[in-house]
């Protein structure tokens, strides 16, 4: 149970604005890692121009292996694998 006293204590916010949060967060779960793979796409990219590198496919590839790895894709491969 979330102790709303100590939320109001610390000036967090009301219980509805709890509620909304918790009701937000709890929709877009499903999709962080798409939103980690897409993320690390773009810091892929980012780094292969900043070192001045023409490889992007490689770029594209080690991004979206680093996001899907940072938000629980070896844990969903290791899970269909045994």
């Amino acid at each position: 149970m979330i102790d709303l006293d100590y939320n109001t204590r610390l000036n967090l916010g009301t219980a509805v604005e709890l509620a909304i949060t918790a009701a937000l967060v709890f929709r877009i779960r499903r999709f962080m890692l798409w939103i980690a793979m897409a993320v690390g796409v773009m810091a892929g990219l980012a780094s292969v121009v900043t070192t001045g590198d023409s490889n992007y496919v490689s770029g594209v590839v080690m991004g979206l292996l680093v996001g899907g790895f940072n938000s629980g894709l070896f844990d969903g491969f290791k899970g269909i694998g045994g």
